[in-house]
Formats: C-alpha cells, sequence, structure tokens
C-alpha cells in the first residue's frame, strides 16, 4: 500500500515558534525533525496539536516506507537516517516498530486531543504510537446502564411504549368492530 493511513493537509501549517525568530521553512523541518525523533523514543508525546499533527505524518510515512523495503533498502534507511536525529533510535525503528507493525491496516499511530485549559486557549493534543507499552490514553467506556436514572429512563420508555401499544390495539378494535379477543 503506498497510501498514507491518516489524513494528510496538503499546504504545510505555520507553525508557531519552531526555532525562534526568522527560522523559516528550515526551522519549521528541523522541529518536526525534533518531535518525531521523540516520537519514535517515547512512543507517546503531549504537546501543540498543530506541531504534532504535522509530525504525525512524517512518522507514518517512515514507518511505512521502513515496513514496506526493510533495512536493506539504502534510500528507507536514508530517509530513517535523516529524520531520526538519534540514531540508534534507527535499529529500534527497524529492530522493534517494524515487526511490530507488519500486519497493521490501519495507521500507526493515535492522535487525541486534549481539552482547552484555561487562561491558555492553545489547542494540545497527545500523539502516540500504537501498540506502546503506557496505559491507554482513552480508558474503555463505563457500562452506564445499571445506573439508577438511566433504569428510571428505561422503565418509562418501556412503560409508555406498553401503553403506546394498548392504544394502538384498542384504536385497531373499535375500527374493527371488536374488543379485546371478542366480537361485539
Amino acid at each position: 500500500m503506498n497510501r498514507l493511513r491518516v489524513p494528510l493537509n496538503r499546504r504545510p501549517r505555520k507553525l508557531r515558534g519552531t526555532l525562534g525568530l526568522g527560522s523559516g521553512p528550515e526551522g519549521r523541518i528541523e522541529r518536526i525533525r525534533m518531535t518525531v525523533t521523540q516520537l519514535m523514543r517515547h512512543e507517546r508525546l503531549e504537546g501543540s496539536f498543530a506541531v504534532l499533527d504535522e509530525s504525525r505524518a512524517y512518522a507514518e510515512l517512515l514507518i511505512q516506507q521502513a515496513a514496506m523495503h526493510g533495512p536493506k533498502n539504502k534510500e528507507v534507511v536514508e530517509m530513517a537516517d535523516f529524520w531520526l536525529l538519534d540514531k540508534d533510535l534507527v535499529h529500534k525503528l527497524f529492530n522493534t516498530l517494524v515487526p511490530r507493525y507488519k500486519n497493521y491496516s490501519t495507521s500507526y499511530t493515535d492522535q487525541y486531543q486534549l481539552p482547552n485549559v484555561y487562561p491558555e486557549n492553545r489547542m494540545q493534543a497527545v500523539l502516540e504510537l500504537k501498540g506502546n507499552p503506557w496505559p491507554p490514553v482513552n480508558e474503555h467506556a463505563v457500562d452506564t446502564s445499571k445506573w439508577i436514572h438511566n433504569v428510571l429512563l428505561t422503565a418509562a420508555r418501556k412503560s409508555m411504549t406498553n401503553k403506546t401499544t394498548d392504544t394502538s390495539l384498542s384504536d385497531i378494535a373499535l375500527n374493527t368492530g371488536q374488543t379485546h379477543g371478542t366480537a361485539v
């Protein structure tokens, strides 16, 4: 499969404070390289939504190419060497992450938007590699069907359904001239 498994922006985002004033496109690429490197090292990052979202596509592409071609392909090794600033992570990519994702048919990363914290109104996010050793960001949903208000609402719904059914039966009986099972 040659397509990325995550949505990709066609135009690059303006990333604030990448590497200081005047860093330009080179600073943007350097910031993304640092983020991809940290993601591969720690397998979960928390930070600015824009930076993590932009870095996600590059991490996905790196893992996808490594999984497709392996460590014997010269271009893939050069790409991994460029995007991963710590060279020990190149070995982690090919020896740990590629076997983990060999049979994946979905994306290799998950991204979660965090709630805004007042007074800072910055969009924060968590970007993680799937199958990482950390506890899940999204806990499994709590079963709320046994909570008292849900039990009462379910009982009221059943009662209304029974009343509606009884009313419709009596309407049918009036139209046909019969009452519940007896002929008139």
